[in-house]
């Protein structure tokens, strides 16, 4: 399984049935509470490599189901964030948001 710590690589691509969106899935398994800068320069790397592969078209290359489809950053983490976490994910929530990405936050369960 890839992870956050492989920032060159897409952990998980897919299409989200509901909604028809393209949901790439970061597989988040650090805590917040463990070295919280180191945490967030691997989030933001990882988070900016998603964005470069949506809006370079690498994505529609790789998987070609993306074409037309919204694109959603899932962020999936072991556990709650903290005060840096939640500043951090809203910051890239909005800077995404602009670029007409959609970020979403979920829990990675046995973590």
């Amino acid at each position: 399984m890839m992870t956050i710590l492989e920032a060159d690589k897409v952990d998980f691509i897919g299409v989200d049935r509901e909604s028809g969106k393209v949901v790439l899935t970061i597989s988040d398994h650090l805590h917040w509470n463990e070295d919280p800068d180191r945490h967030e320069a691997l989030l933001r790397t990882k988070i900016a490599s998603y964005r470069a592969f949506i809006e370079s078209g690498n994505l529609v290359t790789a998987y070609p189901d993306a074409e037309h489809r919204d694109p959603v950053i899932n962020l999936m983490s072991p556990g709650r964030f903290n005060t840096q976490g939640r500043a951090v994910y809203e910051e890239l929530h909005k800077e995404l948001k602009e670029a007409g990405i959609e970020l979403r936050k979920g829990l990675l369960e046995n973590y």
